[in-house]
């Protein structure tokens, strides 16, 4: 018998043999075809699978590779080196639920704990991975692991001085000092961010996820040159939530354009591109440009200056001789706050703009729409969302018709619920224009409020997204926008109670 249970079978381990040798020798194809002829010959044959799973993630074909090892799994169940392969796969393609899943099943050590509360805390579940972190700690009271994962855990239940302290406590670990440079940032201590950000990038090398960490600090410090260039490194592959999009034509740096055609490429959420895509008018006078972008979209940009052609994702590109990431327009074009222009540059669709003025015509209060929650599947959404119970101080104020523009939630107050007629940008465009204010947490419609020109409030967290910067409440972005702060973390309440205190003296 063998140690894990399974009978003695004879099988013929040729290929097996060589695809170990052409691995050795970095022959990564050839390994991963005997390894794959072996699997078929053998399929009992735990160790070619094992083998197999290792070379198809080595040449970076990770979804093969899990689905290897758990065939592997499925033959021995109690095998810790395919399991720990596993793990290693999952994490790497993010997969947080089957990762603790396979964690779960493994036996519990400072490691496998520590591991633990890493998936958790990417899953949003901070408190628990707060106690699986101290659990890997009473093991081991110096695991390097558990420690950056416990102070994760306070930073996510805005716990920053307890994390502050545990990333001070590891001064050798590039990776706290990142996450110490977060947590900084955080608090607003804006040049302490910096200065940890610089420090690390000096004594470790270009790291390009620290030079994305240093981007937001500079960017929300108002240091926009500097900002946009570290902002670039968003492009690199060691960049997870960016992933690289690469074309033949050659990467556009503000060269002249005349006579040729430029390809704008969308990269990120909308709000992103409702925000950047102002500067295409000042490009397309120098030449050509096709835009690419989300279907969603299509309709509502279909009226920006200068662009040419439209293409939704998913569509053949046309011809094209230079290519540019949306968001690295302002960085290519040298933006600085003074350079950006606030005032409206999109309007709504005429017809649709026609037919909500006649739906809306008969509200002759002030019309307000109202967005308090983010998208549910956002990174960022515990702090983007605001408890309906507080909404109750809005809906006190007299004298409003209320509209609801929030996407996926129930309304929860007076008016209308306008959510569910909206089928795209451009019909929320044509809304928003027929409003006299927008009140919004940071999502895209309050992006396309401020783009077309609409009055808009909108309610930011203690530690708001880069492009708001700190410490004032307008924005060079746009011009009809004013900001509301929170106080201190997670308390939206007085940021509630300002809004419906500026209500009552419109």
């Amino acid at each position: 018998m063998h140690d894990d249970g399974r009978p003695k079978q004879q099988t013929d381990l040729t290929d097996f043999s060589a695809g170990l040798a052409f691995a050795a020798q970095g022959l990564m194809e050839l390994a991963v075809e005997s390894l794959s002829k072996s699997v078929d010959a053998n399929p009992g044959h735990v160790e070619s699978r094992h083998a197999l799973g290792l070379i198809l993630a080595k040449t970076g074909k990770v979804d093969g590779a899990i689905r290897t090892l758990r065939n592997g799994l499925d033959l021995a169940p109690h095998n810790g080196d395919i399991r720990a392969a596993l793990i290693l796969f999952l994490y790497q393609s993010q997969q947080w639920p089957e990762m603790l899943a396979e964690l779960d099943l493994m036996p519990p050590s400072s490691d496998v704990l520590a591991d633990q509360a890493l998936a958790l805390n990417a899953l949003g579940r901070f408190a628990e991975a707060e106690d699986k972190a101290r659990a890997a700690l009473l093991m081991d009271p110096e695991h390097e692991k558990a420690l950056n994962n416990l102070g994760l855990a306070f930073d996510g239940q805005e716990r920053l001085g307890e994390a502050e302290a545990i990333f001070k406590s590891l001064p050798d670990s590039a990776q706290a000092v990142n996450n110490l440079g977060h947590v900084l940032k955080k608090q607003g201590r804006i040049d302490d961010a910096i200065a940890c950000y610089q420090e690390l990038l000096t004594c470790s090398g270009d790291s390009p996820q620290v030079h994305f960490n240093l981007s937001h600090a500079l960017l929300l410090d108002g240091r926009l040159p500097e900002g946009l260039a570290e902002y670039e490194w968003r492009l690199h592959d060691a960049v997870p939530a960016f992933p690289l999009r690469t074309f033949a034509q050659p990467r556009w740096h503000n060269e002249d354009l005349a006579g040729r055609t430029l390809l704008v490429h969308a990269e990120q959420g909308f709000g992103d591109s409702i925000q950047f895509c102002r500067f295409i008018p000042r490009i397309a006078k120098q030449g050509r440009v096709i835009l690419k972008i989300p279907d969603s979209l299509t309709d509502l940009l279909g009226c920006l200056d200068g662009v040419a052609e439209i293409v939704p994702w998913g569509t053949p590109l046309p011809p094209f001789d230079l290519h540019c990431p949306l968001m690295s327009l302002a960085y290519e074009l040298n933006v600085d706050l003074a350079d950006i222009d606030g005032s409206a540059y999109l309007r709504p669709d005429p017809l649709r703009f026609d037919r909500w003025r006649d739906a809306l015509g008969r509200f002759d209060r002030p019309r307000i729409g109202l967005v308090w929650a983010g998208r549910r599947d956002h990174q960022n959404d515990r702090n983007r969302t605001i408890p309906i119970s507080l909404m109750s101080m809005l809906w006190d104020v007299p004298g409003i018709s209320w509209f609801g523009l929030q996407k996926d939630r129930p309304w929860p107050g007076p008016g209308i619920d306008l959510a569910p007629r909206l089928e795209s940008f451009a019909d929320t465009a044509a809304v928003l224009a027929n409003l006299d204010l927008v009140i919004s947490v940071d999502t895209a419609v309050a992006h396309l409020a401020g783009a077309l020109g609409v009055p808009c409030w909108l309610m930011l967290p203690f530690s708001p997204d880069w492009r708001w910067m700190l410490n004032r409440d307008d924005t060079p972005w746009y011009d009809t926008m004013k900001l509301f702060r929170q106080p201190s973390p997670a308390d939206w309440r007085p940021v509630i109670h300002q809004i419906a205190t500026d209500l009552r003296n419109l």
